[in-house]
């Protein structure tokens, strides 16, 4: 889901921050490398509002990338 005064970049950032702070993170370790599931839940509407598989390394890239830009 992304609102109406969001950008597709907010709405990403979003609902990564509200998986890490609600705690819907789960690591499936792999061979061919760790994969991040993230899953950002409305417990209003009793649904999913995202859900988002990144590998480990994707995931701290754009970690490195927000550190960079962000002041």
């Amino acid at each position: 889901d992304k609102y109406s005064t969001e950008n597709e970049l907010h709405a990403l950032l979003r609902h990564i921050r509200n998986s890490f702070a609600h705690g819907y993170v789960y690591v499936w370790k792999k061979k061919s490398g760790n994969k991040v599931f993230l899953i950002d839940y409305d417990s209003g509407r009793h649904k999913p509002t995202a859900k988002i598989m990144v590998s480990m390394p994707i995931l701290e890239q754009w970690k490195a990338i927000l550190e960079n830009i962000i002041v």
